[in-house]
């Protein structure tokens, strides 16, 4: 065998010590079924913020002053919200469920990426504190996401594209109508 050979027979054998050493063992696979992380109804919501790393923040709050709008941006501006983008993330985190628990009571978060998150997403819901949840890196393998709700919190694993939310641009949140409202024909004007 040649030098080249064995240096990649080393480093595959290096790959499978790591996945089965420390990937696949550290989560405990539950004999439960699944169950989501939050348990909030979507219509309670009244608002959603969302932080990342690098500082950005997206404020957003359900409005009853606006009937046509019923999510208004309140940070960075101030403006209509594009009601079908936040409902998207309200109800992907109403239904997140961890595929596997990684650490119960881990000793540190930078490990998963979590001290200091990638980002951050607070659920203010009516009658009930809020919701929060840190997202950290993907995995090694890149199948999750490492997740907690916050210190104390055990680490899970989810979907990876939970960061998607915190990717979009103020625009993606904005509402694109141009025109809202009951839109009566003008007088003279046939239909």
């Amino acid at each position: 065998m040649s030098r080249a050979t064995l240096l990649l027979a080393g480093l595959l054998a290096a790959l499978l010590i790591y996945l089965f050493a420390v990937e696949l063992p550290g989560g405990k696979k539950s004999e439960h079924p699944p169950v989501p992380l939050f348990s909030f109804s979507v219509d309670k919501v009244t608002g959603l913020t969302l932080r990342r790393a690098d500082g950005g923040e997206v404020v957003l709050q359900r409005s009853t002053d606006h009937p046509d709008a019923p999510w208004q941006l309140t940070h960075p501006i101030n403006a209509a919200a594009d009601t079908a983008a936040v409902e998207e993330v309200l109800r992907e985190l109403s239904n997140l469920t961890p595929t596997q628990t990684v650490a119960e009571r881990p000793d540190s978060l930078k490990p998963y990426g979590l001290d200091p998150p990638t980002g951050t997403l607070l659920v203010a819901i009516r009658g009930v504190d809020s919701e929060v949840l840190d997202i950290g890196d993907k995995n090694p393998a890149g199948s999750g996401r490492y997740v907690s709700k916050g210190i104390g919190s055990p680490v899970t694993l989810v979907a990876p594209d939970i960061a998607r939310f915190l990717e979009k641009e103020i625009a993606e949140w904005r509402d694109r109508k141009v025109f809202t409202g009951d839109f009566q024909p003008i007088a003279g004007q046939s239909e």
